[in-house]
């Protein structure tokens, strides 16, 4: 069931690709890049759910998928940036067993970093960046968290909202510039 649910999600994601940004689809180097970040952060978000069933439940709260929207946008624009987002997110809300409240969290969340950065030209404002998304994680955690949730906890869920989004800011400023190497991909902030 699971396995159906992802291979239409991303059948789609391939669709979209091919429909709308048709110089990405005929560029394999892209294809790839995109295929790698897909792979990568869904297996990064897997890990970190494992990490919560066994140890802490808070490890749900620190996917960082505003790390993959930051660097997807940065790279190719902000329309890529939301699609992958958005599959991102789904696949998080499949991950925590159907919690699609923390997957809303994360797409809204998503959907406001690629808008952050969908114009930067220096690594310092995708800092900038990062600690505004990070606040708005901290308040969309806040939000779902308020329905039978204690102080504590709210809290605690927000203050990781604030580190997800400072910590998935330094992962996009550090991964950037071995993807832009590797790939030879060209962006603003390569060519300052």
């Amino acid at each position: 069931y699971i396995f159906l649910i992802s291979t239409v999600i991303l059948v789609l994601y391939g669709f979209y690709i091919f429909r709308f940004n048709s110089s990405i689809f005929n560029n394999t180097r892209k294809l790839v890049i995109i295929s790698i970040l897909s792979v990568v952060f869904t297996a990064l978000i897997k890990v970190l759910t494992i990490l919560s069933s066994i140890h802490l439940n808070f490890w749900v709260y620190l996917f960082p998928i505003i790390a993959a929207s930051f660097i997807c946008t940065i790279l190719f624009n902000a329309r890529m940036g939301m699609m992958l987002t958005i599959c991102l997110g789904i696949f998080a809300g499949i991950a925590t067993d159907f919690d699609f409240s923390i997957a809303i969290a994360y797409i809204l969340g998503g959907i406001f970093s690629t808008y952050m950065v969908s114009k930067v030209s220096q690594r310092s404002e995708v800092m900038r960046a990062g600690f505004i998304s990070s606040l708005v994680l901290a308040f969309l955690f806040m939000v779902i968290n308020l329905i039978g949730g204690e102080i504590q906890t709210i809290i605690l869920n927000s203050l990781l909202g604030i580190v997800n989004g400072i910590v998935c800011a330094v992962i996009a400023i550090g991964l950037l510039p071995f993807i832009e190497s590797t790939f030879n991909v060209v962006t603003a902030m390569r060519l300052l």
